[in-house]
């Protein structure tokens, strides 16, 4: 596979780039994956935090029932157990 890689051509439309040219467009793919790796990251913590969202939101609902459904007496700690 490594020989595969290293057998494709080098050339732009026939031009050869120098080894600064290269280095700039390695620079620049690393750069790339850096800001990709970013993105990911920042993809998983949205979706934890819609997760987590929607379980206190689960759990605002199911106390909101068990009040509704006691009589809303006392203090909402003491609805808090049936959760």
């Amino acid at each position: 596979m490594l020989n595969a890689i290293i057998a494709l051509p080098t050339t732009i439309a026939g031009l050869t780039p120098n080894r600064n040219e290269l280095q700039g467009f390695d620079t620049a793919l690393a750069d790339y994956g850096d800001g990709a790796s970013v993105m990911a990251g920042s993809n998983a913590q949205i979706v934890q935090i819609a997760e987590t969202t929607h379980d206190y939101a689960e759990k605002a609902l199911q106390i909101g029932g068990a009040i509704t459904i006691g009589g809303a007496k006392g203090d909402i700690t003491d609805y808090l157990s049936v959760v």
